[in-house]
């Protein structure tokens, strides 16, 4: 995925940055009580001197994702970086077992697509990359 990205330039998104601006969320994922708003960015993201295509920012609530790669890879992005998002406040530290992964992914997934039938996650109007 990140071969797709090379030529593009990289951003480096900053807290609130993408929101303060004005522009509208892609996307507004739940974590429990708190919103996450997805914004996509064009190029990849540097975050403390990596180089990524995905950004959980747990102070401001946002998802950035890097415009690279095919629809597929950047809806992975997006969950990868919804659990972060998880795991950031309900998932206890590394002493997690198999067990208490999968039963904060079920509560992840739970939520998730509990907001999409109920019509929280406006799919008509703004769709994951692969429900396009």
């Amino acid at each position: 995925m990140i071969g797709q990205c090379q030529s593009q330039p990289v951003s480096k998104p900053k807290s609130g940055d993408r929101g303060s601006r004005g522009r509208r969320p892609a996307l507004v994922l739940r974590v429990g009580p708190f919103d996450y708003m997805v914004h996509f960015v064009d190029g990849l993201i540097r975050h403390k001197g990596k180089t990524c295509v995905g950004l959980c920012d747990n102070d401001a609530h946002e998802i950035h994702v890097a415009r690279c790669g095919s629809e597929a890879q950047q809806t992975q992005v997006i969950f990868h970086e919804y659990m972060h998002a998880w795991v950031y406040h309900f998932g206890p530290t590394m002493m997690m077992d198999e067990e208490r992964i999968c039963d904060l992914f079920g509560l992840a997934m739970t939520q998730f697509v509990r907001d999409l039938s109920i019509g929280t996650i406006p799919m008509r109007r703004v769709r994951l990359p692969m429900t396009r």
